[in-house]
C-alpha cells in the first residue's frame, strides 16, 4: 500500500428492506476484541454517530485511508445497523506497508536501504547495521548529547515530517528492530559524529 489506501467490498444491508441502513469500519486489537476500536477507518461522509449512511450489496464499501495506522495486526470489524438491529462481523489483517512519510515522502529504507553507503546532502548514510552500535554518541556539531530516539527526531527533521515525542511507540519499535540487526556486533560507545 503505497498511498495507505485499501478498497474494501462486501455486504452492509438490512434484510428487512425498507430500513435505513448505516455502517461503520472498525480497526480493533486482536487481543482485546470487546475493547474500544484502535481505529475507525470507515469512509466518509460519516454521520454524527460516526457511521457511514446507506446500503450495500456486494459492492464497495468504501476506500480505507490507512495512511494513520502503524504497522502491526487487527481486527477489521464491520458493524451494521438497520432500523433497531445491530449485526457485525470482523476479518483478521495485518498492515504492513512501507508507507512513506513527510514533504519528501520518504521511508527509512530510502536513505539506509537503498542509497546506503553513499553521501546525501553532506552526510553519509550508512546501512541499518552498525546504525545503533556507536549510540549514545557526541554530536560535535550541536555540542550535545543523543542517544538513538534523539537521531530518530533529528531524521524526521530532514524529511520534513512531524516528529514524535522521544517516547513514542514507533521510536520504540524502531529501536528494536535496530537492535536486532545489530546483535553480536561490538558496541562503540561513546561514539562521536558530527
Amino acid at each position: 500500500m503505497r498511498e495507505g489506501q485499501l478498497a474494501v467490498t462486501g455486504n452492509a444491508y438490512d434484510p428487512d428492506g425498507g430500513d435505513v441502513v448505516s455502517y461503520q469500519l472498525l480497526l480493533l486489537d486482536p487481543n482485546s476484541p470487546s475493547g474500544a476500536p484502535l481505529y475507525n477507518v470507515t469512509p466518509g461522509p460519516l454521520n454524527s454517530q460516526r457511521f457511514h449512511l446507506g446500503a450495500v450489496t456486494n459492492a464497495s464499501l468504501g476506500t480505507l485511508d490507512l495512511s494513520v495506522v502503524q504497522n502491526g495486526a487487527y481486527l477489521l470489524k464491520l458493524v451494521v445497523r438497520g432500523g433497531g438491529d445491530i449485526a457485525s462481523a470482523s476479518l483478521p489483517i495485518a498492515v504492513n506497508s512501507n508507507l512513506k512519510i513527510g514533504q519528501f515522502d520518504f521511508a527509512c529504507t530510502d536513505c539506509h536501504g537503498q542509497a546506503a553507503n553513499k553521501w546525501i546532502r553532506g552526510q553519509w548514510l550508512g546501512e541499518p547495521k552498525g546504525q545503533f552500535d556507536h549510540f549514545p554518541l557526541w554530536r560535535t556539531s550541536r555540542n550535545e548529547i543523543w542517544d538513538i530516539r534523539k537521531r530518530f527526531q533529528w531524521c524526521q527533521v530532514a524529511i520534513w515530517a512531524d516528529d514524535l515525542p522521544p517516547d513514542a511507540k514507533e521510536y520504540g519499535d524502531l529501536e528494536l528492530y535496530l537492535a536486532s540487526l545489530n546483535q553480536g556486533q561490538t558496541l562503540s560507545v561513546p561514539g562521536i559524529r558530527h
